[in-house]
């Protein structure tokens, strides 16, 4: 019996270390993971930040900008306006427009004393009377120029139609 504890006390001491050995291995794998997911946490979470922190600046930009569009429609039986609306939330100024390559009041379809203000305010829209015939009759090459809190010579261009 002298052997068997001779080897019982032997084994037991060297079992217990390499129980002691894998909890340290599987202890030290497990907060490895835990510190890779952590720090793929901080990863993503400053991807949010710098995400809403752009998405706060166009906010603001936003704020700033006058989007202005174009269209023609009927303005009576016989008759046709041009329309400019903007969209945007700040004020569009030193509004021009252009009809087939001319200042509006150069071109064919413009009706004297009808004409597009200067400046837009937000979220609105102007119209002037156009004066279409078989000689002058859409489309139209149009575009728009502007300034507004955002920049300066801003523009829109597109091709009216009726």
């Amino acid at each position: 019996m002298t052997d068997i504890s001779a080897w019982i006390s032997v084994v037991i001491p060297i079992g217990s270390l390499v129980v002691a050995i894998l909890a340290f291995i599987t202890s030290h794998r497990t907060q490895n993971q835990a510190n890779r997911t952590q720090s793929q946490l901080v990863e993503i979470q400053s991807k949010l930040v710098a995400i809403e922190e752009q998405e706060q600046i166009e906010a603001k930009e936003q704020v700033k900008m006058a989007e202005l569009r174009a269209g023609i429609g009927k303005s009576g039986k016989s008759s046709y306006k041009l329309w400019i609306r903007n969209n945007g939330q700040a004020e569009a100024h030193n509004v021009t427009v252009w009809l087939g390559g001319k200042p509006l009041k150069e071109h064919c379809a413009h009706v004297s004393r009808s004409d597009i203000p200067e400046r837009i305010g937000p979220d609105s829209e102007v119209s002037c009377l156009l004066g279409l015939s078989k000689e002058c009759f859409p489309p139209f090459d149009f575009k728009v120029t502007w300034d507004d809190d955002f920049g300066k010579n801003r523009s829109y261009g597109t091709t009216l139609t009726c």
